[in-house]
């Protein structure tokens, strides 16, 4: 079984974690993406075109190391990027995903400094698609 210290230390660190969590979140920037996050969600026409620009995808990706030219479905998905990012809410969405993005990017620095490795590599997912 655990002693007092070891119940003491982990309750600590919950504590610590659920304050870090919550601090985070509130964050201007995590608050900005949350809510243009749900304003993309509550907007039709711009989950039309999102999901427009996934389908692109999927059908852009068999021809994706074949020459330009081969393939109708490469300009599609650069028309349809195109049409997506012209639409405000996406726009506002992005915007705001680049900006928690680069904010996380630094809390993970800062981690990293702290505890003595990279953080952040310690908890990308081991896909191998980002190395």
């Amino acid at each position: 079984m655990f002693d007092t210290d070891t119940r003491t230390t982990t309750a600590t660190w919950e504590t610590e974690l659920e304050n870090f969590a919550a601090a985070l979140s509130a964050a201007p920037k995590f608050v900005e993406f949350d809510l243009a996050r749900e304003g993309l969600e509550s907007d039709a026409e711009a989950q039309r075109m999102m999901r427009e620009w996934k389908e692109a995808q999927r059908s852009a990706r068999p021809f994706a190391g074949l020459p330009e030219g081969l393939s109708g479905d490469s300009s599609r998905l650069r028309a349809t990027e195109r049409n997506l990012r012209a639409n405000p809410m996406v726009q506002q969405y992005f915007t705001a995903q680049d900006s928690l993005q680069a904010l996380l990017q630094e809390v993970a620095a800062l981690i990293s400094q702290q505890v003595g490795f990279d953080f952040a590599r310690a908890c990308a997912p081991s896909t191998g698609c980002c190395e």
